[in-house]
């Protein structure tokens, strides 16, 4: 239903339900329109990839897949689609062949 919480939605929605925004990091999980609505305020995500090129899990390995050389991690605000929301800031660095050879 795309007016209902899903259960762990719930649970977060009752710690968070307080505060003034809410910041996710590695939560992994897509939130519902439901929620952000029910939430009413700003909610960032801290993700570990320069968006909007590597979105999903594992952006890392898809860069160094990509053959990129940088990498880096974005902070958004969150909607309901997969970290397609307003980027706020990035940050990167180089990536050498030497350093990427841990994500094969």
């Amino acid at each position: 239903e795309p007016n209902e919480l899903r259960s762990q939605e719930s649970a977060v929605l009752s710690v968070a339900s307080k505060t003034d925004f809410l910041v996710l990091a590695r939560y992994m999980q897509v939130l519902s329109g439901a929620f952000l609505n029910q939430y009413g305020r700003d909610v960032i995500n801290i993700h570990h990839g320069l968006l909007p090129s590597f979105k999903g899990a594992n952006p890392y390995k898809q860069a160094y897949k990509a053959g990129v050389k940088m990498i880096g991690a974005t902070s958004h605000f969150v909607t309901e689609e997969l970290d397609a929301g307003p980027i706020i800031e990035q940050a990167g660095a180089r990536l050498t062949t030497q350093q990427g050879g841990w994500l094969e």
